[in-house]
């Protein structure tokens, strides 16, 4: 099932974590860089994905032709 990735991420952190520095701590990541990835700015690390739950799925598909 896919989801969407910053409700699910945001989710995930107040329900395990409550606040964004307590996951950051756990995560070994910056309280910025967590905000960066709530944002859309920065992709979530291998070990943020794996403790929510999730993974990376990344999806191509050819270009119309012109």
């Amino acid at each position: 099932m896919y989801v969407d990735l910053l409700p699910e991420l945001g989710a995930h952190i107040k329900h395990k974590y409550v606040r964004q520095k307590a996951a950051a701590l756990a995560w070994g990541v910056s309280d910025a860089f967590v905000s960066a990835v709530l944002n859309g700015k920065k992709r979530p690390t291998e070990a943020i994905l794996a403790d929510a739950g999730l993974v990376r799925v990344v999806v191509y598909k050819r270009a119309e032709p012109e």
